[in-house]
């Protein structure tokens, strides 16, 4: 990045891991060490990691495919 600084990075992901408890139960853990590791690989050590979380009518109206997507939104809050 010689030309560009890097002010942070965005993250808007999660449907997937909605769909089965096991991945909706870990994605907190899961995601702080991808935060790290890109934090790392950028050399970009502490810089801000925004995530937004999944809509909330997935919540309101769940799919079948995404029936804990409440539970995302709460691993991503206790980041």
């Amino acid at each position: 990045m010689k030309r560009w600084k890097l002010k942070a990075i965005l993250w808007h992901q999660g449907e997937n891991d909605s769909a089965d408890e096991a991945g909706a139960r870990s994605y907190a853990s899961r995601l702080e060490g991808i935060i790290r590791d890109l934090r790392a690989d950028l050399g970009a050590g502490d810089i801000p990691f925004i995530a937004g979380e999944l809509g909330r009518f997935l919540i309101t109206h769940p799919r079948s495919d995404t029936p804990l997507a409440g539970v995302i939104n709460e691993q991503l809050a206790s980041l």
